[in-house]
């Protein structure tokens, strides 16, 4: 009798089914444990206003650069005393 053959039927017929009905539950329940919980509608709110007062303030530091890129043009320095 060939032992490696028999190892491998029993092993598909008995062992995988029995595995999968043992596995199939647990993975589910893994699975919804997992979900992400659900997000208060206030903090939301707060973060949409994070959001836009970010927005604000880089709005304000590009104009910022813009000045100060404007004053360093080569023709608006003031000339080195010497």
């Amino acid at each position: 009798m060939d032992w490696e053959r028999v190892f491998f039927v029993v092993f598909f017929t008995l062992v995988m089914p029995a595995s999968w009905m043992l596995l199939a539950p647990l993975a589910r329940y893994l699975r919804r444990r997992a979900t992400a919980p659900e997000i208060p509608a206030e903090l939301l709110e707060e973060l949409d206003q994070m959001r836009s007062r970010i927005a604000e303030l880089e709005d304000r530091a590009d104009f910022a650069e813009r000045l100060l890129a404007r004053q360093r043009e080569p023709g608006t320095l003031p000339e080195h005393a010497e």
